[in-house]
């Protein structure tokens, strides 16, 4: 007796329409196609112009951020939500208020506790509206993507660390509550940023002639030369001003 295998077909779900496409819940970034299409149109200068920091991420998706110097700030950009373009799709009256970034931050004790880090800001495709269905967040400069510490706190560390050399026992001054191995990945972190951050240094001013050979020290003494006018820490300064994370 003889057996034939039979072939069967695969299960391929179908399409969905194309309106479906284009609705998401919870509201999320553009598909890696949109993606690559709106990072080809959109140039440096016209993104630094904007005010508007783009990230691309490993997966394709594009995360949008505006820094501000402090919360009335936010405040303010919020209540003009309505007549303000949206950064992704340039479209008007569309914008609405989406939530919080809930993380963790460090109270007057040094723990962590859950708080708003950023504000969430949504363009509406719902309810029959046009927009485009991205977001974008809102940060004040003295909070840190990816960072448990603040611009404050991560200024004194850095300083402290690089005039003592004793990273451990500058982050121990901060009274945090997180581990001494901390410390040594924030410096890693610190270390891995300084080209970008020279870089960006080098547009807003010449860098100091100081006696040292440590490019942690010349990179800190190129921070505080650059916004030593400025109210906020150096940086904070720099985060508000460049419209980019520090580290």
């Amino acid at each position: 007796m003889f057996f034939t295998a039979s072939i069967r077909p695969a299960c391929i779900p179908p399409l969905q329409p194309a309106h479906l496409l284009q609705t998401s819940y919870p509201a999320t970034t553009p598909p890696f196609f949109e993606t690559v299409s709106t990072a080809l149109q959109i140039s440096d200068c016209e993104s630094l112009t904007l005010g508007w920091r783009f990230q691309n991420r490993s997966k394709g998706s594009a995360v949008c951020s505006q820094i501000y110097a402090c919360k009335t700030d936010v405040e303010a950009f919020l209540a003009k939500l309505k007549i303000t373009p949206c950064p992704h799709c340039k479209k008007t009256g569309f914008l609405i208020k989406h939530g919080s970034l809930i993380g963790f931050v460090p109270n007057k004790l040094g723990d962590p506790v859950r708080a708003a880090r950023a504000v969430r800001v949504f363009c509406s495709n719902r309810h029959l509206a046009i927009g485009c269905g991205r977001t974008f967040s809102l940060w004040t400069a003295n909070r840190i993507k990816h960072l448990f510490l603040c611009a404050d706190s991560l200024w004194q560390f850095l300083s402290n660390a690089a005039d003592s050399g004793n990273k451990i026992q500058a982050f121990r001054l901060l009274k945090c509550s997180l581990g001494d191995s901390t410390a040594y990945r924030i410096w890693r972190r610190f270390l891995g940023a300084q080209v970008a951050i020279r870089t960006a240094l080098n547009a807003l001013c010449e860098p100091p002639r100081i006696e040292s050979n440590s490019p942690a020290h010349l990179t800190l003494a190129h921070l505080a030369k650059a916004f030593r006018e400025h109210t906020l820490s150096p940086i904070a300064a720099f985060a508000a001003t460049l419209q980019t994370f520090f580290i």
